[in-house]
């Protein structure tokens, strides 16, 4: 089960709740609506479930728009990793991952799943 933490270490890239869940429920559309707002742990500004349909990820929103929690399955953790770099302008920031490998790994914009996977490598968790 992937544990893991998105986040900017330097530059513009945000990680904005009103168009990252917009644009995940278009393409996992049997993903529910964010929780409301009072239900949020206190570093949270929302929270996604995405469903692929076999499959559940959480995606937690964490604190000024430069963080996200993503817990559940490991293939739609990767998934939702590669179409992050899809959706969000990361060309001039240096998004990481941090518990997804052995070792902190760079997200690059446009990768696909399988580019995701070969990051992670042998540092199967």
């Amino acid at each position: 089960m992937a544990d893991l933490l998105v986040t900017v270490l330097k530059g513009p890239a945000r990680f904005s709740p009103d168009v990252i869940v917009e644009a995940a429920r278009a393409t996992w559309p049997d993903s529910p609506q964010s929780p409301p707002a009072e239900s949020l742990g206190a570093n949270s500004l929302a929270m996604l479930e995405v469903h692929d349909g076999r499959q559940i990820i959480l995606v937690d929103f964490l604190g000024v728009h430069e963080g996200l929690g993503v817990d559940g399955d490991d293939d739609l953790a990767g998934r939702f990793l590669a179409w992050l770099t899809n959706h969000i302008d990361m060309s001039r920031s240096q998004v990481v991952v941090s518990d997804w490998a052995d070792d902190l790994i760079a997200l690059a914009p446009g990768m696909r799943p399988d580019d995701v996977a070969r990051l992670r490598g042998g540092g199967h968790r």
